[in-house]
C-alpha cells in the first residue's frame, strides 16, 4: 500500500469490517470516510449514511488497497483476456503476450480484477490511457 490516501479511492479497513470509500481529507489531517453499500464494475454506485473521522496515520495503518491476484492467477486471467480479444488491442494492433493488461475502472477507484474490467491494449494505447490522452 502506498503512503498517499486518494480521495475517492475504496479501501478494505479493517477497524470497520467493511469497505470504504475515502470522502474527505482535512485542514487537521483527519480522513472523513464512509461504507460502500454497492459497486459494479463501473465502481462505487452507493455508499451507506454514515460517515466516521479518523486521523490520516490511523487511518493509513488500518486500510488495505485492492491489489492484484497472485502471479498465477494473474497470468491465466491476463491470457483469457488477450485470448477473448483475439490478441488484438482496441486501436487494432496486433498483440504479444507480454502486452499491458488495463483495468477499465482502476482498482483504487472500485473497479475489479473481473474480466469485464481488463482489457488488454498495446504499450501506446495504454501510455495514452494512462496520460489522459484518450
Amino acid at each position: 500500500m502506498s503512503q498517499h490516501i486518494r480521495i475517492g479511492n475504496t479501501y478494505w479497513h479493517r477497524g470497520e469490517e467493511t469497505e470504504v470509500m475515502v470522502t474527505h481529507h482535512d485542514d487537521h489531517n483527519e480522513i472523513w470516510y464512509r461504507g460502500v453499500k454497492s459497486k459494479d464494475n463501473g465502481g462505487v454506485i452507493s455508499t451507506t449514511n454514515w460517515v466516521r473521522q479518523q486521523a490520516y496515520d490511523t487511518f493509513l495503518g488500518a486500510v488495505q488497497m485492492r491489489d492484484y491476484p497472485d502471479e498465477d492467477e494473474w497470468q491465466r486471467m491476463r491470457k483469457a483476456v488477450l485470448k477473448r480479444e483475439d490478441y488484438t488491442c482496441t486501436c487494432g494492433a496486433e498483440l504479444e503476450d507480454n502486452a499491458p493488461i488495463h483495468h477499465i475502472v482502476p482498482l483504487g477507484c472500485g473497479g475489479t480484477n473481473t474480466y469485464r474490467n481488463l482489457l488488454p491494449l498495446c504499450e501506446s494505447c495504454h501510455g495514452k490511457v494512462h496520460g489522459g490522452h484518450i
